[in-house]
Order: structure tokens, then sequence, then C-alpha cells
């Protein structure tokens, strides 16, 4: 261990962690004793018109660990047959996965939603379920048509009752072996992208994994083709200038949303001061980023099916001279001038269908968090300056981390559900594994309390 401000290892040691690993393997339809991961899937949910709210989200709990919640959707109005009333349809189409240690039959799912009206928050529903049915059952998976949502008002539960479409399973999870671990993530490894530094031909080529040309090769089954460095993709980058002034306004509106993902992660991740932080400008200029080196090769899902798609990984940079105002509180605001961001960008193109669309989907996101570097206006420079600073920065790198960076996509459905494109899926990817890490015992921390009753200074650690 090394202290924060010694990132480049020039400090002394201040202590020893030792962690253990373990890759667990999801095996669908068969509970296994190292635990179990729990999938809830939301389509549809029926609030009737005595609720009155903007928009909702959904909160699930598994027993008494941490909450996990669906993105913020508006609702649709739409008649329903059945008893000729105006209700409200709040389209989720999204999935939650919960995993637990422990047997899940004894672990009640519980379900909030939760909605937002104005500046309020409220609590619309409840529902407990528990999930000794659906581990009994035989795929393990139990679909609920009609599952309720209790009010806590008597009064609203009798004009009427909040509906949803939910899918459950239950999966198990199988610890593996070390050498069956290294083999399951030799076969999942994916080959490094090229260097994005600009260097002779020759030397580009070199680094294109021995390719002597830049252009495509076809594609087999475990194998990761490299199309080019980033001179390569000159055409996509004028492309995508044209096409970046509406991806602004796209952008913007996702972030100004106050109930959107973006800023209800921004004000999770900040601490209790500012935990009514939000975007209330966000335009990110004129500067397009540019995209390079790529690489291609299959997407990880709907091998099964014949249905794989591709993925692509491109190396994104971007320097511009940004608009952006962050509300602090109702009374204190600051606003940042500049920002540059570098990472690795993932785009992947999945299902592939013999039919229109073709492309069942596409997601995006990063793979690792992005270098965040901002600057803040002359205004805000005693923020900038201040132990504020880091705590704004933090914040929104974590919320950023929270919108687009693996596992966390932004997911747009092209098929429908009944060309086999699983909506919900490609707004969240379903793990192909879990890594558990497990802290065994830590020795040689440094002192930082001063516990005089013991006759010198102690350290109280904590591991998050």
């Amino acid at each position: 261990l090394y202290r924060p401000d010694d990132i480049e290892f020039a400090g002394a040691k201040c202590g020893m962690l030792r962690l253990k690993f373990q890759w667990l393997e999801i095996t669908p339809g068969r509970i296994q004793a190292d635990g179990c991961v729990v999938r809830v899937k939301f389509d549809e949910i029926y609030v009737p018109p005595c609720y009155e709210f903007d928009s909702a989200a959904v909160h699930a709990q598994l027993g008494s660990d941490e909450q996990k919640v669906t993105r913020a959707v508006q609702p649709k109005t739409r008649d329903e047959e059945k008893n000729e009333l105006d209700v409200a349809v709040l389209e989720m189409e999204c999935v939650i996965a919960l995993t637990t240690r422990g047997a899940v039959e004894i672990c009640p799912l519980y379900l909030y939603l939760k909605g937002w009206l104005g500046k309020s928050s409220i609590e619309l529903g409840k529902a407990e379920i528990g999930l000794v049915e659906v581990a009994k059952s035989s795929s393990s998976t139990l679909f609920l048509h009609r599952l309720v949502f209790q009010s806590s008002s008597d009064a609203l539960n009798k004009q009427g009752q909040i509906r949803g479409e939910v899918t459950i399973s239950v999966m198990g999870m199988r610890c593996m072996e070390v050498d069956e671990a290294k083999k399951h993530m030799r076969h999942l490894k994916r080959l490094k992208l090229p260097s994005g530094e600009l260097t002779s031909g020759k030397q580009k080529r070199a680094k294109l994994n021995g390719l002597d040309t830049p252009r495509r090769q076809s594609l087999h089954v475990g194998q990761t083709t490299c199309i080019g460095s980033a001179e390569t993709l000159d055409w996509f980058n004028c492309m995508f200038a044209r096409m970046w002034p509406k991806v602004v306004c796209f952008i913007q509106k996702k972030v100004e949303n106050r109930f959107g993902r973006v800023n209800q992660s921004l004000k999770k991740a900040a601490p209790g001061p500012l935990k009514g932080i939000h975007f209330s400008r966000f335009h990110l200029g004129n500067a397009p980023p540019l995209f390079g080196p790529i690489k291609v090769s299959r997407a990880p899902a709907y091998e099964a099916e014949g249905m794989q798609g591709a993925e692509i990984r491109m190396g994104m940079q971007m320097e511009t001279a940004a608009d952006i105002k962050l509300q602090l509180t109702s009374s204190l605001s600051v606003s940042i001038d500049r920002m540059k961001i570098k990472g690795t960008m993932v785009i992947r193109l999945e299902p592939l269908l013999p039919e229109t669309p073709v492309i069942g989907g596409m997601v995006v996101c990063f793979l690792d968090r992005p270098e965040l570097e901002l600057e803040f206006s002359k205004l805000a420079r005693m923020v900038d300056s201040s132990l504020l600073a880091g705590a704004v920065h933090n914040a929104i790198d974590a919320a950023f981390a929270k919108a687009l960076v693996m596992p966390n996509v932004m997911g747009i459905a092209m098929g429908t559900e009944e060309q086999g494109v699983d909506r919900a899926l490609i707004r969240e990817p379903e793990p192909i594994g879990i890594l558990r890490v497990t802290a065994l015992r830590a020795s040689g921390l440094p002192g930082v309390r001063n516990a005089w009753l013991l006759g010198g200074a102690t350290s109280n650690p904590c591991l998050r």
C-alpha cells in the first residue's frame, strides 16, 4: 500500500494488504452453494391516475443488502381495455442483477417504486417477493404478469393498484478452480488496442500485431482483428464532426434532466453537503472528439442463438471549450469552461438479425474510467483551489462511471421482442461471471489515531 499522494510509488510503503480473488461462473437453472444471482427484469408498470408523479424508478433490494436502482422513466398514458381508465404506463425495459452469498430462499426480494414530483421524492408502492417458488421451479424463472405494488396509503390502494410485469430468474454461482479460471479467462481474452501515437507508417503497421496493411481481415470465432491506427479513421472523424452538433443536443437533454441517470448518480456520489448537486447546464462545445486506434471482435453475447454481433473498441480523446454549470446548492453554483476526456470506448452491434433492421441494438460504454480533467471558470477559481474542487471532480467522475463505464452502458434497442431481441438486455448486459474479492488481512498500517489508553497511536482502517 502507498499513500494516495505517492501515485508514482516514490514514497515509503504504508502497509500490506492481502486479498483473495475468486472467479465465479454463473450457472443458469442450477442453484449452487457458492452464492446466487437474482435477475429481475422489468417490462411495463401500470400506475392508476390517482398517483401524481413526473417520473419514476424501481429500487431493488435483496435482504438487507444495498439497493440497486433502474433508470428513471416518464409515464405514458394509455387506455386500459378492461376498466377503460387512463393509466400511466412506465415502459421500464431494464434488468437489475443482485448477488447473495447465502441461501437465496431465505432472502426476500423487496421492490420499491419511487417517483419524483417537482423536486420532491415520493414512494409510490412496495412489493415483497419470496424467492422459494422461483428457486424450486424447473427453469428457476418466475413471470409475474400482475405484480402488485402496495401503497402505504389505504385510500390510494382502494382507488387503484399499481401493477407491473416482472420476470425473476435465480442463477447459481460456482467457484472455479485456479487453473480452470485461467483457462476460462484466456478464452475471453481480447487483444490490447494498438498505440495511438503518431509514428511512421512502418512503425504503425508493426504495432498492428503483424498486419502489413490496415485493411480488414475475415473474423473467426475467438479472433480479434485490428482494423487500423488513428489515421485510418479520418473518414469516421470527419463524418462524426458533421453529426457532433446533434450529438451535443442529445447529450444536453439527457444530462440536464434532473431525474435522469446522470444527475441521480451524481447526487449519490456527492458528499453530504452536496446532495442537491445537479447539472443545470451541460453543453460540450463545438470541438468534436477524435477516435482511434480501433479494433473489432465478435461480441460475447448471443453466440448460442446464432445472432452474435460485432464489438468495436476505439480510443477516444476530446478537449473542448465547454459550457457547463453545476448547481451545488440552491444558492451556490460553479461553471466549467474546459473539459478533457481520454479513454477507450466500446460499441457493440448486437444481435444481428436476418431481417430489417438487421442490427437488433447498439450498446455504447467505456471499458475503464476515462481520464477526466476539468477547468473551472474564472469566477469559480476559488473552488478550483480548494478541497471542494476534489469533491466536485470525484462526484462527476463517479457519476460518469455509473452512467457509461462497464458494466453500466447506454443501450439503444432497435429490434423487437418478436424478432428475438431482449430489449432489457440491450440496456443492461448480462454478466459473464462474478469476481469476488475478499480482504484476508492487513499489516504494517501506520497509526493515525491517538490511543493514549493503549500507549500509542493506532489505526482504525476500513476497506471500500
